[in-house]
């Protein structure tokens, strides 16, 4: 995680209080910290297996709500807007993930990319998911994603 910003200030912008801090770094460590030479540590992978299926239902079930007479085909268009990684970036980057991810030498260009991004958000809600359940790591991303609707 970057020095210059404490964890306490994205826990603030995501609204959400973690208190097991080791499972919050781990949802902000990108693979490549791996091949520093350093021990090998758990990154943020499984984390986002996780916090992908918490974005999805979420999301979809928000859809489902808010356009019940919807065609199958509709509600899966506009949820898999919602879900794509360019997407799941530009959210990331409106609470300013990049300065809190956790990157191995020579990775930091990797900041820049979607998919690296969307990952670290998805292992975020993954992690509050496994921490505070569906209910808070659901409306987390619902908050998220409201802003950047507007």
């Amino acid at each position: 995680m970057s020095a210059s910003r404490a964890p306490e200030e994205l826990k603030a912008r995501l609204g959400v209080s973690l208190s097991d801090a080791l499972l919050l770094q781990r949802a902000l460590t990108h693979g490549s910290v791996n091949q520093t030479g350093r021990p090998v540590v758990k990154t943020n992978r499984e984390l986002a297996f996780l916090g992908d299926a918490v974005i999805e239902l979420a999301i979809r079930d928000r859809v489902f709500k808010d356009r019940p007479d919807a065609s199958l085909e509709k509600l899966s268009i506009t949820s898999d807007k919602e879900v794509r990684n360019t997407r799941l970036a530009e959210l990331a980057r409106t609470i300013s993930l990049e300065d809190y991810v956790e990157f191995g030498k020579g990775q930091g260009n990797a900041k820049d990319k979607d998919s690296v991004l969307a990952t670290a958000l998805e292992a975020v809600f993954g992690a509050i998911f496994f921490e505070k359940g569906f209910s808070a790591a659901a409306d987390c991303v619902l908050r998220i994603l409201r802003p950047a609707q507007t």
